[in-house]
């Protein structure tokens, strides 16, 4: 079977579209994987990304054969959202087999300590929540705009990693999933400008940055952008509660290491996402800290509403005495320390006792690699894992 790296073609797009249709043509069987976005659905997600269109370009041009053909994929939804995708394009007519391995973006928990941990854990409390924001989104700017001049609020705002010289409009630099949400809601928050850097933990005894990591220079401070994918600033543990705004407000349920980072850290957290992302956290055998959370937000349909939703949670506590938040938050230790566990449970199966040729795929270790060969072994092993989530 030959397999098809999307993560790739997203940086050789033309390359794809030059190619594609002879490799189609001339294979009967595909394997056709995306580990790094979730999953992307054209015209389903976004009619006017050209990125989007990979999968449909390939099924299109097998349309009136019989090829087999596995989609697979890091969303935990992608069952319900290829049946729309396929109702959307009238594609009845073509065979695909959906998979999904949510795990791609599995984080690595032993590079600290559990002592450590315990004792960061217990740094005085001087703010109820903190959010960090890399890329710049509507739901995380909405959010960043609701909160930010709250005394008790924390954040960091680095947009760095994903502007270029040329983003000088709204519309450019910020993915928007809200119809005309920057008119609607009377952004104050200012995309361009309002950048905020926390102080990272010291790392350099506790992971090796990869020298290749994206990296950003500013004000004569390097940032890699590696750190920032496996830690926390020190603020997050003067801190009562972290906001987790994940990747997607809307299309796949995709987890990240903004997740990840909060069993790691041990850390008490609200999160959004796409809708129902919450709940799925369940069905991979972790706890919602519903003791403290009312999580009806996380299966409303309505955008808005469920965004609103998400505030109210906020809004009732985010005026406590930090003191006093804390000592409500103490309810969810064993709950923490449970989902602590059950986080290292997942990385043992994924990380220890996968073998290697499935772990390039399901990882996407390699991704200067346009097409390969898989053999029917690995594409079984392939199934074996993400059969552990249906």
């Amino acid at each position: 079977m030959i397999g098809i790296n999307l993560t790739y073609c997203r940086s050789n797009d033309k390359r794809f579209f030059a190619d594609i249709a002879e490799i189609v043509e001339n294979n009967e069987e595909l394997l056709i994987y995306d580990m790094l976005e979730g999953s992307l659905l054209w015209p389903l997600d976004n009619e006017n990304i050209d990125r989007y269109k990979f999968l449909y370009s390939i099924v299109n041009l097998s349309q009136n054969s019989d090829k087999n053909i596995i989609y697979l994929c890091s969303d935990f939804n992608i069952q319900e959202r290829i049946q729309d995708w396929k109702n959307l394009l009238s594609l009845k007519s073509i065979k695909i087999e959906a998979l999904s391995f949510p795990l791609s973006i599995l984080t690595p928990h032993n590079f600290i300590f559990e002592n450590d941990l315990d004792e960061l854990n217990k740094s005085d409390k001087t703010k109820n929540f903190i959010t960090l924001v890399s890329s710049p989104k509507d739901f995380r700017i909405m959010t960043l705009n609701k909160f930010y001049k709250h005394d008790l609020f924390e954040y960091s705002y680095v947009p760095h990693f994903h502007l270029n010289d040329k983003d000088n409009e709204i519309q450019s630099i910020c993915v928007s999933t809200i119809d005309d949400w920057y008119n609607k809601f009377q952004i104050e928050f200012d995309i361009l400008n309002h950048s905020r850097f926390l102080n990272e933990l010291d790392h350099s005894s506790l992971f090796n940055i990869n020298d290749q990591s994206d990296s950003v220079e500013i004000d004569g401070n390097k940032y890699f952008k590696d750190v920032f994918n496996h830690f926390l600033p020190k603020e997050s543990f003067n801190t009562c509660c972290d906001i987790v705004l994940e990747s997607y407000f809307d299309g796949p349920i995709f987890f990240t290491e903004k997740l990840w980072k909060e069993f790691i850290f041990k850390r008490p957290f609200l999160m959004i996402g796409s809708r129902g992302m919450n709940h799925s956290l369940k069905e991979l055998g972790f706890e919602l800290y519903d003791e403290i959370f009312d999580y009806s937000f996380d299966l409303e349909s309505h955008d808005i509403t469920r965004l609103t939703k998400f505030w109210d949670q906020i809004k009732k506590y985010i005026d406590l005495n930090p003191c006093d938040f804390q000592k409500k938050l103490d309810v969810l230790q064993d709950k923490i320390n449970y989902n602590f566990v059950k986080y290292k449970e997942w990385f043992r199966i994924c990380d220890y006792e996968m073998k290697e040729g499935p772990r390039s795929i399901l990882f996407s270790e390699n991704n200067e690699t346009f097409i390969k060969e898989i053999s029917n072994d690995n594409i079984e092993e392939i199934k074996k894992y993400c059969r552990l989530f249906e």
